[in-house]
């Protein structure tokens, strides 16, 4: 599957997507191919767009497998607006999952935004689901790597599984300048309550940079392995997790 669109001026919330289950998904969604989505984007100003490889509008009940490519690339000019946002996923789910999202190919999922004179809600996901049900579970055993304000996996609340063996990357980085401020956000694997499980044996890296000119507010980067908030279940690494933020610029409101 390979999708090319030119983007300008969204008025209302807009999708695109390689393969898109407008509902729950009961079955199986199986890609053992390539899908590569490219989308240039000009002037979004008021609603959101939405760029997925495969996404599931509902909850996940049944299975949702790659082991294939996905290559989603997205760039934006004059994106300057703190009302629409910009959204990139590799997998996405947009509610919870019973069944079980397995990735065992390559997701890269890629969002650069330039010409932006204000703040830009920009979001680049490799998987993104929503709660992980007792049952439920997404795994890792490919490669995941995530460009932009850019997290890994991120889940909701997790009674389920979360594993990784493989590799995943989450790359944030801004250049330029805004009247108001910028952020680099970079997570590996981002979750709420844990009263399941995360395990990792494979390989982790979050790098955020922020190198800009913020004339009305502050500049600001931040790196995590693993983002969790409340943990009462199992959370295990054996492998490796680097996590690395930087700044430089000016900002009259500070670093």
């Amino acid at each position: 599957i390979e999708i090319s669109v030119d983007v300008e001026g969204v008025t209302d919330t807009s999708t695109i997507a390689g393969i898109y289950a407008d509902g729950d998904m009961d079955g199986v969604i199986v890609n053992s191919g390539s899908i590569f989505v490219t989308a240039d984007v000009r002037d979004i100003s008021e609603s959101p767009l939405f760029v997925h490889g495969i996404g599931v509008a509902g909850a996940l009940n049944g299975t949702l497998t790659n082991s294939g490519d996905i290559v989603i690339n997205v760039s934006a000019e004059n994106a300057d607006t703190t009302e629409a946002a910009i959204t990139v996923l590799g997998l996405g789910v947009e509610d919870e999952v019973s069944g079980a999202i397995v990735n065992s190919g390559t997701i890269g999922v890629n969002l650069t935004v330039t010409a932006s004179e204000t703040a830009t809600y920009v979001d680049v996901f490799g998987i993104d689901a929503g709660d992980i049900e007792s049952g439920g579970s997404i795994s890792n055993s490919g490669t995941i790597s995530a460009s932009g304000t850019a997290t890994g996996i991120l889940v909701g609340d997790v009674d389920g599984v979360v594993s990784n063996t493989g590799s995943i990357s989450a790359i944030a980085s801004v250049n330029g300048s805004a009247t108001e401020g910028l952020f680099a956000y970079a997570y590996g694997i981002d979750a709420e309550q844990v009263d399941g499980s995360i395990i990792s044996s494979g390989s982790i890296t979050a790098s955020a940079t922020a190198s800009v000119t913020a004339t009305n507010d502050f500049i600001f980067a931040s790196a995590y392995g693993l983002d969790l908030s409340d943990v009462t279940g199992t959370v295990a690494n054996s492998g490796a997790i680097n996590a690395t933020a930087m700044v430089s610029g000016f900002s009259l409101r500070g670093l």
